[in-house]
C-alpha cells in the first residue's frame, strides 16, 4: 500500500526540496480523490509551496483574463462556449479538482449564469427565425472568418452545428455535475444543479431526440442526431453521457457513455515508432489523418477529466500514462529546453509549429521527468492579460500535477450517496 505523507509535513517537503521542478508523483494521493467536491476547510497555507505557485498564478491570470471570458460568456455563440469559454470553465473545476476551493466552482458560476441569459428558442431571423420549443444557443464562430446567414450552409445562428453543440455541451454537462455534487453545500449550487440538469435532458437532448424521430439511443450514437464522428468531439459526448449518468442515475446514459468511448477506444492505438505512447486520428472510423494539436488537446482534456473522476477506462494510471507520453515524447519530444515548438500532430509527423498554451500539462501528473511541468514554467512569467483565457488552462492543468489533494478523506468532503430532490429557483 502507498503512504501519503501527513498533509502538515508537505510544506516542509516542499521547502526541503525547493519549489522549482521537484517531482510529487511519489507522493501524490490516489487520483479520484481530485473530485469536483468543495472542501469546506480549504485554505491556501495548507497547500505546499508548488501547490501555491500554480493556484496563485491561475487566479492571478483568470483575473486577467476576467473582462473577455464575460464578454464571451454572452455572445450567444455555440463555438465560442465550446471553446474559449468551454476550456476556460473545465480548466477552472480542474482548478477545482486540484484544490477543492469553492472559488472556483462560484468563478464558473458567474460564467454559465450569463450564459443561461443568452437561452433562446428562436433561431436569428436571418436563417427563418424557426422555434421548436426547446431553449439553445444559436453558431456563429465569432472571430473565425466572417461567417453570415448566406455562407454557413444554414449552420450560421441555427442550432444545427453537431461539432459545436457536442463540444458545448460536453463542457455544460461537466458544469452541471459539479454543482449537483455540491448541492448539499449551497442552495446557489441546488438550484443551478436542478437548472442545468433540466435543460440538458428536456431540451439539448430532447430537441435531437426529436429530430431523428423519437429514437433516443440514435441521437446519441448516429449522424442523424448529436453524433459527429471527430475523437474530440466523441469524447465531448462521452463526457456528457458520462456526467448525466451521475447526475440522474439513469443506466441509459452510463451505455451511451460506454458504447462512445469504445469508439474512442478503438482510435487510440500504440505509436509504433515510441510504444509507451498513444497516437490517434482525427476521426474515430477514419485512419487517414492524425489528430492536429488543437483538435487534440480537447480529446487529451476530457480523457484527464473523466480519469480523475473515476471513469472505468481512463481510470489506471497505466492507461492515463501512454497519454502523457503522446506529450512528451511524441509532441514536445524536441522541444526542451526552449519549449518554443511541438509537433503538429499526434503522430509526431510534419514540420513543427509554435508552442501552444495548453492543459497538456495536467499530465506531468505522471511524468517523472518533469519535462511537462517544465513546458508549463515556459508560461509562468507571462504577464497576466487578455490572453490568459489560453494560459489559464496551463497553470490549473499544473496544479492538478502536482496536487496533494486527498491523502485523507475527512467525513466533511465525502460527497453525497445520490443527487436528487434538486430544484430550480
Amino acid at each position: 500500500m502507498t503512504r501519503h505523507p501527513a498533509r502538515w509535513l508537505l510544506p516542509l517537503l516542499a521547502a526541503c526540496v525547493g519549489a522549482g521542478a521537484w517531482s510529487v508523483r511519489a507522493f501524490a494521493a490516489p487520483d479520484i480523490n481530485l473530485s469536483l467536491r468543495i472542501d469546506p476547510t480549504f485554505s491556501r497555507s495548507r497547500l505546499t509551496a508548488a501547490e501555491q505557485r500554480w493556484y496563485d498564478l491561475s487566479w492571478s491570470h483568470s483575473a486577467g483574463c476576467a473582462a473577455i471570458v464575460n464578454s464571451r460568456s454572452i455572445s450567444d455563440d455555440l463555438y465560442t462556449y465550446g471553446r474559449s469559454v468551454g476550456d476556460y470553465t473545465a480548466f477552472m473545476l480542474m482548478g477545482l479538482r486540484a484544490t477543492g476551493d469553492r472559488q472556483y466552482l462560484d468563478r464558473v458560476k458567474v460564467v454559465s449564469d450569463a450564459m443561461r441569459t443568452m437561452l433562446r428558442d428562436a433561431d436569428d431571423a436571418c436563417v427563418g427565425g424557426a422555434t421548436d420549443g426547446f431553449l439553445n444557443w444559436r453558431w456563429r464562430a465569432l472571430g473565425t472568418g466572417g461567417y453570415s446567414c448566406t455562407n454557413t450552409g444554414g449552420f450560421y445562428g441555427s442550432d444545427h452545428h453537431q461539432l459545436d453543440e457536442a463540444m458545448t455541451h460536453g463542457n455544460m454537462a461537466l458544469i452541471a455535475y459539479a454543482f449537483a455534487i455540491n448541492a448539499d453545500l449551497d442552495t446557489a449550487y441546488a438550484s443551478r444543479a436542478a437548472y442545468w440538469r433540466n435543460y440538458l435532458q428536456n431540451h439539448w437532448e430532447a430537441k435531437w431526440v426529436g429530430r431523428v424521430g423519437g429514437d433516443r439511443t440514435r441521437a446519441w450514437m448516429d449522424g442523424a442526431g448529436m453524433y459527429k464522428h471527430e475523437a474530440h468531439v466523441v469524447g465531448n459526448l462521452v463526457r456528457a453521457a458520462y456526467y448525466l449518468w451521475k447526475i440522474t442515475g439513469d443506466p441509459f446514459y452510463k451505455a451511451r457513455a460506454d458504447g462512445l468511448e469504445s469508439r474512442c477506444r478503438a482510435n487510440f492505438v500504440i505509436n509504433p515508432n515510441v510504444p509507451t505512447a498513444y497516437s490517434w486520428h482525427h476521426q474515430v472510423d477514419n485512419t487517414t489523418t492524425w489528430q492536429a494539436i488543437n483538435y487534440s488537446e480537447y480529446t487529451a482534456a476530457v480523457v484527464c477529466d473523466l480519469h480523475f473522476d473515476g471513469y472505468t477506462p481512463y481510470v489506471a494510471n497505466a492507461e492515463i500514462s501512454k497519454f502523457m507520453s503522446t506529450w512528451r515524447d511524441i509532441v514536445l519530444r524536441d522541444s526542451a529546453p526552449t519549449y518554443n515548438s511541438m509537433t503538429p500532430d499526434v503522430y509526431g509527423g510534419g514540420t513543427p509549429i509554435g508552442i501552444r498554451a495548453s492543459g497538456i500539462s495536467a499530465f506531468a501528473r505522471w511524468d517523472t521527468t518533469n519535462k511537462l511541468l517544465d513546458y508549463a514554467d515556459r508560461f509562468a512569467n507571462d504577464t497576466p492579460s487578455a490572453n490568459s483565457i489560453s494560459t489559464i488552462r496551463v497553470f490549473t492543468g499544473a496544479q492538478a500535477a502536482v496536487s496533494m489533494r486527498g491523502g485523507t478523506t475527512s467525513p466533511d468532503v465525502v460527497p453525497p450517496a445520490r443527487i436528487q430532490d434538486l430544484h430550480t429557483e
